[in-house]
């Protein structure tokens, strides 16, 4: 049986089922949690040169944008998705994210690839890492949403999209990340945004749920592992700043 490419599923990611269209409410949400989880992360100047690699419908592109910044853009292997975030008079260009690095002399003080590194070959990620951290300025960071291997219920993530190629933990990507040069390395969960009564008692219960999951750990391993044992978590890297 011939091998499905997959790139033929990123053309179609939309209308085969893989991803969904969204609504202006659907934008708002997604930005209201982002904001929640890391908005303390982001650069406290709205002029700051925002780069989101793998932007799919835009979601990140259109945060930035309600909170004022303007120097954004985004990249994308999926013609759906950028239709849908043009759509939405947003910047985002159809390309191959790591030839587009390849062919930019552009520096960003800031770099998303929000649900992007699972998609990449084992082989590849390395190689992408770098090429994210030479496009970086000085003191830049890259902030990164991605599978987290040390969640029992990663397998819905990571199998639930045929595209998906890894499954990273905490320890994994911090060695990578030190790898490549990257400093000052954070990780965070990313748990139910407590933004409406319902949300808020999921919010609240996950919290028994997480120190459920720690004591497994801590009996089957005497240790809690990363601590993080949400099916996806975040990252910040810094880029060293080679002025004195």
């Amino acid at each position: 049986m011939a091998k499905l490419p997959t790139e033929s599923l990123y053309d179609g990611y939309i209308s085969c089922g893989q991803y969904q269209t969204l609504g202006i409410a659907d934008y708002d949400r997604w930005a209201s949690a982002a904001e929640w989880r890391f908005g303390n992360w982001l650069p406290r100047q709205v002029g700051s040169r925002c780069l989101d690699l793998g932007s799919g419908c835009g979601q990140v592109l259109y945060m930035l944008r309600r909170f004022g910044y303007t120097d954004i853009r985004g990249i994308d292997f999926s013609r759906e998705c950028v239709t849908q975030a043009q759509a939405m008079n947003l910047r985002v260009e159809y390309a191959d994210v790591t030839i587009w690095l390849d062919s930019s002399p552009l520096r960003f003080d800031v770099i998303f690839a929000v649900d992007l590194l699972e998609h990449i070959e084992k082989s590849s990620v390395v190689s992408l890492l770098r090429q994210i951290i030479e496009h970086l300025a000085d003191g830049g960071v890259f902030i990164a949403q991605t599978v987290n291997g040390e969640s029992p219920m990663f397998g819905q993530i990571r199998y639930g999209d045929f595209t998906h190629e890894n499954t990273f933990t905490q320890q994994s990507l911090s060695a990578l990340l030190r790898h490549v040069g990257f400093d000052e390395i954070q990780f965070k969960p990313v748990g139910p945004y407590p933004g409406g009564f319902v949300s808020f008692l999921r919010a609240a219960l996950w919290k028994g749920v997480e120190v459920l999951v720690k004591m497994w750990n801590l009996i089957e391993t005497g240790g809690n592992g990363s601590a993080i044992c949400t099916r996806n978590l975040i990252l910040l890297a810094r880029k060293k700043s080679t002025r004195p």
